[in-house]
């Protein structure tokens, strides 16, 4: 799980990350059906969180992938897995940004299901074959949504408000299927020092605004 955090890993893909060099033509020791009952234990066991995708009711035209993302409930187990220490993280911004991922889906979480009127799944992911895509969607019953992306540092955030804004516009080119544009969206970033008003119904926010 360590190395398919935040990304939508089928089995096959969780069985190849755990080959053993001892197996003969590359095979793992584990079934399919083993796996499946791991998965299964995991999650009633507040360690793994799925968040699954978002299917917009604009019935837009390009393919979304909807098969759910996987995080660890506690994200330090993602780098103790490889043996990762801070230093290490440190200097491996692409490994560190991931797992920044899991605290910020955490917390999501957390307030979305606190949230009166809350959808059936109080989080969940997009991404279409465009490359379009959002790492969290908090949607109400009674339609409203926003979107959020994450980014560790400020560096990456013009880019993330950009996709945002594309993605806020996309289910409004759709007259027929009356869906209204997100509420409004944000970026959320591990060292921004305060939250801010990137633009109008855009922010950005820092990880430590988001605790209780």
């Amino acid at each position: 799980m360590a190395l398919t955090l935040g990304q939508a890993a089928t089995r096959k893909t969780l069985l190849a990350d755990m080959l053993e060099e001892s197996e003969p033509f590359g095979k793992t020791s584990l079934s399919h059906e083993t796996l499946a009952s791991y998965l299964a234990l995991l999650k009633p066991l507040h360690l793994l969180v799925k968040v699954p995708g978002r299917i917009p009711e604009a019935r837009l035209p390009k393919r979304l992938y909807v098969k759910p993302k996987g995080y660890l409930a506690d994200p330090s187990l993602a780098a103790a897995q490889p043996g990762m220490g801070s230093t290490a993280l440190v200097h491996n911004w692409q490994t560190s940004g991931t797992i920044f991922e899991s605290p910020c889906i955490r917390d999501l979480l957390v307030h979305a299901q606190a949230v009166p009127d809350i959808g059936f799944e109080p989080v969940r992911c997009y991404r279409d074959d465009s490359g379009l895509k959002a790492d969290a969607i908090i949607e109400l019953a009674d339609g409203r949504w926003t979107a959020f992306e994450i980014k560790v540092g400020e560096e990456g955030v013009p880019a993330k408000v950009s996709s945002l804004k594309r993605l806020h516009a996309k289910p409004c080119g759709n007259p027929k299927a009356h869906v209204g544009g997100s509420e409004f969206i944000a970026v959320i970033t591990g060292f921004s020092l305060y939250a801010r008003k990137a633009d109008e119904g855009i922010y950005v926010i820092s990880i430590r605004a988001l605790a209780p």
